[in-house]
């Protein structure tokens, strides 16, 4: 199995990303220095593939304890990325994962949600 793997920092997630079926899980808290550096080259990953029918289908985990507003653009730059995708009818499935207790990720999740045109479900972490 071909995997990109980011150990996570105090500021930046954990990153799996399986290439072999475009399947990426992003965990932990995402306040890197440099957004856009952090995040590029699973943007470039994708970038590349969207066009060359290397990938069926893609499924996006995000479980983020926390997140910054330049992070939170990127991930809405990528899923907007992903649109055309979807809309070429190859199925693209996120799940936004939150604690119960915790609002502000919750409501992040909604605002992005509300942001895309993708299928986006919210889903509560059970202990």
């Amino acid at each position: 199995m071909d995997v990109m793997h980011i150990v996570p920092t105090r500021d930046t997630p954990e990153v799996f990303l399986d290439k072999s079926t475009g399947k990426l899980r992003i965990e932990g808290n995402s306040y890197p220095s440099n957004s856009p550096e952090f995040y590029a080259p699973i943007l470039e990953w994708y970038s590349a593939r969207l066009n060359d029918n290397s990938l069926a289908s893609i499924e996006i985990e995000l479980y983020f304890h926390y997140i910054n507003t330049s992070s939170t653009k990127i991930i809405i730059k990528f899923l907007e990325m992903l649109e055309s995708f979807h809309a070429s009818g190859r199925p693209v499935h996120v799940r936004w994962y939150y604690d119960p207790d915790d609002a502000n990720m919750h409501g992040i999740g909604e605002d992005i949600r509300n942001f895309v045109s993708l299928p986006f479900d919210l889903v509560v972490v059970q202990d």
